[in-house]
This record gives structure tokens, sequence and C-alpha cells, in this order.
């Protein structure tokens, strides 16, 4: 009796060697022969799967997307407010291995995001939820008496989000300010401007 193939489980499989190498190599460099040798299969079933590289990359992309929003989605559940907003922020810095390796994995969506219209949707929707997480926080301190009500939530998240961008950018490029505790320093003071100020 031949051997019943569990399709999910093989799908699930070439995603995971896609994800990691494109951790490994950067999207560019990830070829179909690579993820097929990596995952244990024929580049044949890969195209039988999803149709080509550019369809396997999105949903590699996507698992990456998953791991980041069931992390935020853990602080959300479990935290509010201020304290909230500072566990979000610093989770999403480069600090530790598999941040650093994420953030790689965006630089290169923000470069091929001009090429790719497919990068482009992936990058835009990223940045959209990323940015209203960010406000949820902010809308959470307005309510709580932390910030006053005439602060503007989502103005404040696009610039707490353009810090966060610009301290990965720095630290990925291994200038002095991306250091880890320069980043975590650069984070708390203008947490404290931004709560400080508003008093």
């Amino acid at each position: 009796m031949p051997r019943r193939v569990d399709h999910a489980v093989r799908r699930d499989g070439i995603i995971d060697a896609a994800r990691s190498i494109i951790m490994e190599r950067g999207i560019d460099r990830t070829t179909v022969r690579l993820i097929a040798q990596r995952a244990g299969f024929t580049t044949g079933a890969l195209v039988h799967y999803f149709g080509g590289k550019s369809e396997l990359i999105r949903q590699a992309l996507e698992r990456f997307g998953h791991e980041v929003r069931g992390e935020m989605r853990r602080i959300g559940e479990r935290h509010r407010g201020r304290d909230g907003l500072r566990l979000l922020l610093q989770a999403a810095l480069p600090i530790e291995a598999d941040a650093r390796g994420r953030w790689q994995v965006w630089m290169e969506m923000w470069e091929g995001a001009e090429r790719s219209a497919i990068l482009r949707n992936e990058v835009n929707s990223r940045y959209a939820e990323w940015i209203g997480r960010v406000t949820a926080f902010i809308e959470q301190s307005i309510e709580d008496g932390e910030l006053p009500a005439a602060t503007d939530a989502r103005l404040e998240a696009e610039r707490l989000v353009a810090l966060v961008d610009g301290l990965g950018i720095q630290h990925l490029m291994d200038l002095g300010s991306g250091a880890p505790e320069r980043m975590t320093e650069q984070l708390e003071v203008t947490l404290e401007r931004l709560y400080d100020d508003h008093r």
C-alpha cells in the first residue's frame, strides 16, 4: 500500500527551508534549487506546491510575519499603555539574534519593494499593522491618563516607528549608536520625553 503523503507537512517543511536560507543568504541569493536541496525535494515539487519562487518567498516572508505577530500579541495580552509600548518597541529592536535576522530580511524587503509589487504590498501591509499596534498602546495610555486626551496617538506612533527604523538600520550598519545598550538607552529617553512632556 503506498504511503500517504501529508501535503501540509511538506509545504511547511519547504517554507521552513526557504526561511532558513533567506536568513543565511538574503532574498536575492535564495534560489529554488537551494531551497529544494535544504528541504529534501526536487525543484519540480516546489513548483508543484508554490508555482514558483515568488510565491514561495512570499509565504516564507509571511512566516516571519507570523512569528513577529505572535510575540506582539503576547505583549498586548499581558501589558497595556506605557509598559506595553516600551516592551513592544524593545522587542522590535535587533538586539537578539532572531531579531537581527528578521531585520536583515526586512531591509532586503525595503530594497526589493522598488522592483517587486509582491514585496511592496508586503512592506506596506506590515507597516500598517506595526504602526497600528504602536498606536493602540498609545491610545491605552490616553485612556489610562498616562497621556492627555489631546495627544495625537497616530503621530506619536509614527515618530516611534521612525526611531526604531533608524536604530535598526544603524545597528545593521555597525554604527556606534546602533549598539544594543545604546539602542535601549535611546528608546528609554524618547519614551521618557513623550510621557514627561505631556504631564
